[in-house]
């Protein structure tokens, strides 16, 4: 049964189920989604659970900029640099900043440091259930 509040993002390429959160992929070749990867996977090519929380904030990071590339003006051999750097995408005008600092969150250099995808939903619910409190409010 799926439930309708679901969605599944996935580059069919890289798609691999993974027993836990200590498993892990390493990508032997083939060309790679570099704007839109996490540190370690842009470096070792390599593929968690907490990689994938990276790629998730990065894909809503674009559905909230009207689908504008991450990283658009900066070469792909340039992006882990501005990563380690330090810098993140800008908060998209559309963004929330409660969703803003989630995705953030999401961006950690640390894979330890990111939320798993189960606080992820965990967040967004409550994001969700304090914005309809706001609005009921506003009636």
């Amino acid at each position: 049964m799926y439930d309708i509040n679901t969605i599944k993002l996935g580059d069919f390429g890289l798609s691999r189920l993974l027993e836990d959160a200590e498993s892990y992929y390493v990508a032997s070749n083939g060309k790679l989604p570099i704007k839109w990867m996490a540190p370690e996977s842009i470096n070792f090519r390599k593929f968690t659970t907490a990689s994938d929380v990276w790629m998730f904030g990065v894909c809503a990071w674009e559905i909230l900029s009207c689908g504008t590339k991450p990283f658009s003006r900066i070469k792909n051999n340039d992006v882990i640099g501005k990563i380690e750097n330090g810098e993140r995408l800008n908060k998209p005008d559309l963004c929330p900043h409660p969703l803003f600092s989630l995705l953030e969150h999401c961006w950690k250099y640390d894979p330890a440091e990111r939320p798993t995808a189960a606080e992820v939903d965990t967040r967004i619910e409550l994001l969700i259930e304090q914005m309809e409190t706001m609005e009921q409010r506003k009636r």
